[in-house]
Order: structure tokens, then C-alpha cells, then sequence
């Protein structure tokens, strides 16, 4: 009779497995019931995670966001002077405090919205909302 731990048994015909060890199928049919626990109690984390990140999702600053973007506006030439300037577009937004003009953008801001308007025109070139949130101050650096 052959020894049940003899690992050098023959292999066994394609397509079929072989039977498993005793000790392994006894081991299994023991703890079966325990692991299904443990598996549904897992999935069930696993749900409740995923449910709680997209509740927080739904629920926190970046649902309360929105931005748009162009493209750069052409620089303003820095040889003006005083007697070539004139107005040439207003608005009520305020402008943000430091040097509110960087590369060809004026950044104002107004209630809910920070704009960066192009210094020639005054078109938006881009904006940042937060409908939760007052913007009571900005700073451009």
C-alpha cells in the first residue's frame, strides 16, 4: 500500500486533479463555514469603505469646486508710458492684493469667484468657484 505522504505519487491523467490529502480536505471541511464568515464579513467592509469615500466625495470641498482654463494672453508691453495709457475695459470684481498682475492676467475676485482676466481686454481667461465659500481676500504672488 502506498504512504498517503509520499509526495512522489504518479501524476495523474490530463484534465483530472488529483484528490486532495486528507489531512487537506479534512482541514477544509472544518473551517469552511469560519471562512464564508470571514469572506462575507470582508466583502462587507469593503462595501462600507467604498460607500463612506464616495459619500465623503460627494459631500466635501471638491464637489463645491469648479475651474476653467485658456490659453495665455499676449503679455502687455512694459515700454508704456504714463501718456500712452487708457482705459480700456472695468470691472467690479476687486482686484486681489500684492501685484494682482502677473503674465498678462489682471486676478480679481468677486463673491464665490477668483478670475484671472486678460490685462488688454478684460475677458475672463479663467476662474476658480467655490459655491460654499465667500472669497473675502486674495493675495497674488
Amino acid at each position: 500500500m502506498a504512504d498517503p505522504d509520499d509526495v512522489r505519487q504518479a501524476t495523474p491523467p490530463a484534465g483530472r486533479m488529483p484528490a486532495p490529502h486528507p489531512a487537506l480536505a479534512a482541514y477544509r471541511a472544518r473551517n469552511r463555514r469560519a471562512m464564508s464568515g470571514y469572506a462575507a464579513i470582508l466583502a462587507l467592509v469593503v462595501i462600507l469603505v467604498f460607500v463612506g469615500v464616495k459619500l465623503a466625495y460627494a459631500r466635501g470641498e471638491l464637489n463645491q469646486v469648479s475651474h476653467a482654463t485658456a490659453a495665455a494672453p499676449a503679455p502687455v508691453p512694459t515700454a508704456s508710458t504714463a501718456a500712452s495709457l487708457s482705459l480700456q475695459w472695468r470691472t467690479t470684481d476687486h482686484p486681489s492684493g500684492g501685484n494682482p498682475y502677473s503674465n498678462g492676467i489682471v486676478v480679481t475676485y468677486s463673491g464665490h469667484t477668483v478670475n484671472g482676466r486678460d490685462a488688454l481686454t478684460g475677458a475672463v481667461r479663467w476662474h476658480y468657484t467655490r459655491a460654499d465659500e465667500d472669497v473675502c481676500a486674495l493675495l497674488q504672488q
